[in-house]
């Protein structure tokens, strides 16, 4: 009989532990997430945009620089429209009004900037223009789409330089995960075997790469793995497969100041 109850009461126990765990995970209901997507304007809006509210761009080069339009738009309503605040879906997109106070009947224009630096591939976004009509719902809302062209030349995005090897960054801070990736792009006209050079390189540090061989103008990731009770802070990671001498070669790594 006492192993009866004490199945019971374990199976009982299970039951709320999978509650309560279970009560952590916070799922969003569908509706919040197209409320999302689809932020609601307020009915019938006065500003009436004068070739509508959907500005498209077919084909940007992403290191040609800013891309830029005007939109104009009438204060159809009978009351001032006052201009309060313009949110953008991205801070690639920004926006500036000609006017903040506009009167019934008048125009006014706001001007649209997309920095495509660094966002390749499609673009959907949306500004959201509040004003004097509703403090919590936008009173219009501005859609851009088109395409960004990927940069043939990835060097911008890479300050860091061992040679013809470019890297996001060449400091390494330690935090306890034991793995690290530090993003990389092949900038000479070889194919790059990269490892740790583990007679110089701290011990307990080894290093691959994401793709195992970089192509000439590939873009990948050293893998950098650590056992970080061996490691001190201000060590170095020296790469091995660079034709470089071995002060040029090297990765710093900073332990973090958080206690463990």
């Amino acid at each position: 009989m006492a192993v009866k109850y004490r199945s019971v009461f374990l199976l009982a126990l299970l039951i709320l532990l999978a509650e309560c765990a279970s009560a952590q995970i916070k799922i969003i209901p569908r509706q919040r997430i197209d409320s999302i997507n689809n932020v609601a304007t307020i009915v019938n809006s006065p500003m009436r945009f004068l070739k509508g509210d959907r500005v498209k761009f077919d084909t940007i080069a992403e290191e040609q620089g800013p891309w830029q339009s005007v939109v104009e738009w009438v204060n159809d309503g009978d009351k001032t429209i006052v201009i309060n605040e313009i949110k953008s879906s991205c801070g690639c997109l920004r926006a500036q009004s000609d006017k903040r106070t506009v009167r019934s009947g008048e125009r006014a224009s706001i001007t649209l900037r997309y920095f495509p630096k660094g966002h390749p591939g499609r673009v959907s976004q949306r500004l959201f223009i509040f004003t004097s009509i509703d403090e919590r719902k936008p009173t219009a809302v501005i859609h851009l789409s088109g395409y960004v062209k990927i940069s043939a030349n990835r060097q911008a995005d890479y300050p860091k330089s061992r040679g013809g090897l470019r890297l996001r960054q060449d400091e390494v801070l330690l935090d306890g995960n034991g793995l690290y990736r530090v993003a990389c792009y092949n900038a000479t006209n070889r194919e790059l075997r990269l490892s740790a050079d583990t007679l110089f390189s701290a011990k307990g540090v080894a290093m691959r790469t994401e793709p195992e061989v970089l192509k000439p103008n590939m873009e990948g990731d050293m893998v950098i793995v650590c056992n970080e009770k061996r490691v001190n802070d201000g060590d170095k990671l020296y790469i091995n497969g660079l034709q470089l001498p071995l002060r040029d070669r090297a990765i710093t790594l900073r332990k973090s100041d958080k206690k463990e």
